[in-house]
């Protein structure tokens, strides 16, 4: 199947998260080409068996969903809705690694999904990391958790409050 370069870009992402939301990838792809038509592109590859739909999901017909890397999106988007130099899935204990210009520098920003009772190894894992232009945000399920918590480098802590994720320092 002949791909254009947003359909590949779509299946590049799907591929690389293992799973997207549609609301996700279409803002994602909506960065890059202006005046996409998301829901014909998304048709075309579900008819091609590419990606499967399912709900607001899409996938790859054999992954299976990471909740933890679709909440690492949302708080991406959140942080950086217009521009996103590049994106990855991000290397244990991050669910995603994203780079964006802060300060007339290209900066590294890793998310990470904290679930209660992980902190002692999260932090662990971050003894050694480089500290130089990088920003660790760390998604908690409760305030209290931040306590726990020690890095290295420039960090803050996101979670929900009100139905909405809040960022603090």
């Amino acid at each position: 199947m002949l791909l254009s370069k947003p359909q590949k870009d779509l299946l590049e992402m799907v591929r690389q998260y293992g799973a997207v939301r549609t609301d996700q990838a279409r803002q994602l792809l909506r960065q890059k080409y202006t005046g996409l038509n998301f829901d014909t592109i998304v048709h075309q590859m579900e008819c091609g068996a590419l990606i499967r739909k399912e709900k607001d999901i899409l996938r790859e017909p054999s992954k299976v969903v990471n909740t933890d890397v679709l909440l690492a999106i949302d708080i991406m988007l959140l942080m950086e809705p217009k521009h996103i130099e590049s994106v990855q899935k991000g290397s244990e204990p991050f669910a995603l690694t994203f780079f964006r210009q802060r300060q007339e520098k290209l900066w590294r920003y890793d998310v990470c999904i904290v679930t209660p009772g992980r902190e002692p190894v999260i932090c662990a894992a971050l003894e050694n990391i480089s500290h130089k232009y990088r920003m660790i945000v760390f998604v908690l399920g409760s305030p209290e958790q931040q306590t726990r918590l020690v890095a290295p480098c420039e960090h803050c802590f996101a979670w929900k409050k009100d139905g909405t994720y809040k960022f603090y320092k």
